[in-house]
């Protein structure tokens, strides 16, 4: 485990801080740092109940560009969260034809591929009462490191 954060604030709050953080990444040259906080921008755009079709097409964007740029850090996030949206827009069974020589990956190719380097993120949130009439949510992520 290389990290574990923990914040109590609503997530909407937190979007715009990964979306400067996605556009500082890249200004700067720091790809990775820019991709994870686009990331974890989509996925708080997916938690906080934003339009699925937004989190569905800007994660779709992501995805594909990964895929354009030969670069699998993230790729299969991008895709969980893309085929999540997608199902519960279009349903379990739909199946979008993809146009192009690069393919969004389905949950039957992530969950057959090997590989010697895995990244994963464990974003666990959970609903805190303290006081009758507040609540909050809490919400802890750890990344983990294997090669």
């Amino acid at each position: 485990m290389l990290a574990t954060t923990f914040f109590r604030e609503p997530l909407q709050s937190i979007t715009e801080s990964h979306l400067l953080g996605y556009n500082h990444g890249l200004r700067n040259g720091d790809v990775v740092a820019g991709k994870l906080n686009y990331q974890f921008y989509l996925q708080i755009l997916y938690l906080s109940g934003e339009n699925l079709t937004i989190a569905r097409d800007k994660s779709r964007d992501l995805a594909n560009g990964l895929l354009q740029r030969k670069q699998k850090f993230l790729l299969n996030g991008a895709s969980c969260l893309y085929l999540q949206a997608v199902a519960f827009i279009e349903g379990l069974e739909f199946e979008e034809k993809q146009q192009g020589p690069t393919k969004i990956p389905r949950w039957e190719d992530m969950a057959k591929s090997r590989s010697s380097f895995h990244l994963d993120f464990t974003l666990v949130v959970s609903v805190v009462t303290s006081e009758p009439g507040t609540t909050m949510l809490k919400v802890s992520l750890t990344l983990h490191h294997f090669i």
